[in-house]
């Protein structure tokens, strides 16, 4: 792997606000020819809420037709059904070529994990999917400096040099006003296997204060089968694990509390 071992912890103040794994296989029209109460009834107990996404309702008439004007891809007609948990922290999405799965409230990867395989299996007794055509567990952390009490630190007293650049620069660092980088980096071990990391300055909604935010994308388009799913999405999640915890100092690796794992 890339990014250097490291043991495994979870933290008191975990960063993480999103979590998602995407499953993608070819088209199947009985998802989209007919509503998935099937499905539904697989999943009720733990999902019992419901509600249904137009894909192009996403984007205003005006936008659609100034994209279609530019030759721009836009998003293909269809619906996407969402089944929530109570609390609507964490979602299931199912159309007639994913499968995902949303966290908001992420804690362990084998809670995480279960949560997959049961989606998985019910897509897969019901709709028998041909094959995966691309398989991506993504990470989303954000550091907020001031709820971690560190608000006076600079960026690069908690974030890895090799990530920030200019932001570590002391005699420009306290006037960069936004910052925005992308890699792409090959993951040997996994065929097909890439992460995406996105990273730079944020301003989360809730407070409105300058946070860093790290986005990790594990995916691989390789092909695979049913049984192959597991041990990618374990690979990527050491993958995650390993990268952002190289992604951070020791300065804010203790802010964050890390917990060992039992």
């Amino acid at each position: 792997m890339p990014f250097p071992e490291s043991k495994r912890v979870v933290y008191e103040h975990n960063p993480l606000v999103q979590v998602i794994c995407q499953l993608r296989f070819p088209t199947i029209l009985q998802i989209s020819s007919q509503e998935p109460a099937a499905f539904q009834n697989k999943l009720r107990s733990e999902y019992p809420l419901y509600t249904r996404v137009d894909r192009r309702a996403a984007f205003p008439k005006e936008i659609s037709d100034l994209l279609a004007h530019l030759a721009v891809s836009v998003p293909p007609e269809g619906v996407t059904h969402k089944f929530l948990t109570e609390d609507s922290t964490r979602f299931i999405s199912l159309a007639d070529d994913f499968l995902a799965i949303t966290e908001e409230k992420y804690h362990r990867w084998e809670a995480f994990r279960e949560e997959i395989k049961l989606s998985k299996g019910a897509v897969e007794e019901i709709y028998t999917p041909a094959f995966y055509s691309r398989i991506g567990l993504r990470y989303r952390d954000v550091i907020d400096r001031a709820a971690l009490g560190l608000a006076a630190e600079p960026w690069d007293s908690l974030v890895n040099p090799s990530l920030i650049g200019v932001l570590g620069a002391a005699e420009v660092r306290d006037q960069v006003q936004g910052i925005n980088a992308e890699a792409l980096v090959r993951l040997d071990q996994i065929p097909g296997g890439f992460v995406r990391i996105r990273h730079g300055l944020t301003k989360p909604a809730q407070d409105g204060h300058e946070a860093y935010q790290v986005d990790v994308d594990c995916f691989t388009e390789e092909r695979g089968a049913s049984e192959d799913v597991s041990g990618v999405l374990n690979a990527f999640n050491r993958v995650a694990g390993n990268l952002f915890r190289w992604a951070i100092t020791p300065r804010l690796r203790d802010a964050l509390n890390p917990l060992d794992i039992d």
